[in-house]
């Protein structure tokens, strides 16, 4: 994503995990591995024109 112009801004792990179910239950899969990840990002604005590089101040 980030090749490609995007940010990532967010990155969650869901809470699935339920110790009050079944086996059976997927709730029970989730005490031990996160079902997914939930990712927030967004895609830059694309510049044409090319930046001149800052010079650095010194004092």
């Amino acid at each position: 994503l980030c090749r490609s112009g995007f940010v990532l801004e967010d990155l969650r792990e869901p809470v699935r995990a339920n110790y009050n179910v079944d086996v059976s239950h997927y709730g029970y899969r989730g005490r031990f591995v996160p079902p997914y990840l939930r990712m927030k990002a967004r895609r830059l604005p694309r510049t044409n024109a090319i930046e001149k590089s800052s010079t650095i101040w010194t004092p």
